[in-house]
């Protein structure tokens, strides 16, 4: 009999503390559901250049010049197919080198919170 009340009682235990974290992951879950969120495309209006040039990481260089383009893109192709490519038959003949992609944008300081 003991043994039985034992049971019932660790059983009792056991459906308790499963309710209560049951309870709690509902209650996580609403409340997640009802924070606001805001999804913002960051793949537009992107800035490429194929070249190399070191003054390019200046954060105040003038890009203007710059092609416009969104990504996902892809560099290789800028220079199209050329048997003298400089990537040979196992890169498709096209050429390589160093590209340079920038994005200007502005953000909300409540963003961080």
């Amino acid at each position: 009999m003991t043994r039985n009340v034992l049971n019932h009682t660790r059983l009792t235990c056991f459906l308790f503390l499963a309710l209560t974290l049951f309870s709690a992951l509902l209650s996580a879950e609403g409340f997640a559901a009802n924070a606001t969120r805001q999804t913002i495309s960051f793949n537009e209006d992107w800035l490429f250049k194929l070249d190399v040039n070191e003054i390019y990481k200046n954060e105040n260089f003038n890009d203007s010049g710059w092609k416009k383009l969104d990504v996902p893109h892809d560099y290789i192709f800028e220079e199209g197919v050329n048997q003298s490519g400089s990537q040979g038959q196992s890169g498709g003949y096209h050429g390589g080198g160093t590209a340079w992609y920038r994005k200007h944008f502005a953000y909300d300081t409540s963003w961080c919170n």
